[in-house]
């Protein structure tokens, strides 16, 4: 930082870039949740609705993004990943439970 005019030009970067990755980490998280942790949807949608809360007061709360429509448009993605996560659970279940009773039936 010695004989830089300006130290703070050294730390620019793109907050948004790094706003969206920290949103596919945690729906990665979530998506691996899902698919590992032995609990049945029913369960487990807690989970992913303090998660969106939390993650939705984080960027809301915090910022990092200049744009109020790229915040919204972000939380909006993420949103949607988490229902689909959840769908793709509860599918799963569905499929396993009938599997079972097939399985049950013989």
């Amino acid at each position: 930082i010695m004989g830089v005019p300006d130290p703070k030009s050294l730390f620019v970067g793109d907050s948004g870039k790094s706003t969206w990755e920290l949103l596919l980490y945690v729906v990665c998280v979530i998506t691996a949740s899902n698919l590992l942790v032995p609990l049945r949807w029913s369960r487990f949608w807690i989970v992913e609705v303090a998660t969106t809360a939390m993650v939705a007061l984080a960027v809301f709360g915090f910022g990092g993004i200049s744009k109020s429509s790229d915040v919204v448009v972000m939380i909006l993605v993420f949103c949607a990943l988490v229902v689909l996560v959840m769908l793709g659970k509860r599918n799963q279940e569905l499929h396993e439970r009938m599997h079972f009773a097939s399985v049950v039936l013989e």
